[in-house]
């Protein structure tokens, strides 16, 4: 049965306060793809594989990447301010693509895993249209509601997964990590040994997260009042890393 939306809202107030989350992520997401090429730091993946993988020229992948910052700026600006279905659609489908340049460019360590990796960033935007900018002539519901938190759930536990994987196999920028951040912190020289045996223990850490998050999805289908408040709570703790 179809519900009003403000029928919709009044009954699980909690909706609106994920998708404020969800849209402070979104454009917070937007902004820091954006800005590395804005500022001249960096090159956007997307231009890094159209230059090195599809052979592009450079002027004209150089042109294309900065059309594309000043549009992601806009759109996550437009995400915060005024959702509309298009522009969360768009900021997924350039996510998605990040994803894919980088799976497609098989440059890092684990390039191979990307779609994986990445999860969680494209599938937020998706989440946010099923919660708060569906097409107005359709009327909200709670069955949508909890299948968009299930598709982040998904994507949520997927990235943990990814994550986890990487840091198990002793990803050489994660170990970095750990030794500059103990030293900068807490004073504390940790030896590359130590280093690789706390990052063995976080990649589990990560894999059980993730397998559990994914494991407790499919229960978010059933539209439970208790679960709904459990679920706000951990997406607004889960999405922000990521």
């Amino acid at each position: 049965m179809r519900e009003s939306e403000g029928t919709a809202t009044g009954a699980w107030p909690g909706v609106e306060a994920a998708a404020w989350v969800l849209r402070v992520v979104i454009a917070l997401q937007c902004l820091g793809l954006a800005w590395p090429v804005l500022f001249g730091i960096d090159d956007s993946t997307i231009a890094g594989y159209l230059f090195s993988v599809q052979g592009w020229s450079s002027d004209a992948v150089t042109s294309l990447d900065m059309i594309a910052a000043w549009t992601l700026v806009v759109l996550g600006v437009l995400t915060l301010f005024c959702p509309l279905w298009p522009v969360v659609l768009l900021i997924a489908v350039w996510f998605l693509l990040t994803a894919v340049a980088t799976w497609g460019a098989n440059k890092g360590e684990f390039s191979y895993i990307a779609l994986y990796a990445h999860a969680v960033r494209y599938l937020t935007p998706i989440v946010l249209i099923g919660l708060q900018c569906w097409p107005r002539r359709f009327a909200r519901s709670h069955g949508r509601a909890n299948f968009a938190m299930f598709v982040l759930a998904c994507g949520i536990g997927s990235t943990f997964i990814a994550h986890g994987y990487e840091a198990f196999c002793l990803y050489h920028e994660f170990t970095g990590y750990i030794i500059v951040t103990a030293e900068r912190l807490i004073s504390l020289k940790v030896v590359q040994a130590d280093a690789e045996w706390a990052l063995r223990v976080i990649g589990v850490a990560d894999v059980i997260v993730g397998v559990c998050i994914i494991g407790c999805a499919p229960r978010l289908l059933t539209p439970k009042p208790g679960v709904v408040g459990s679920l706000d709570a951990s997406n607004t703790l889960n999405a922000l890393p990521t």
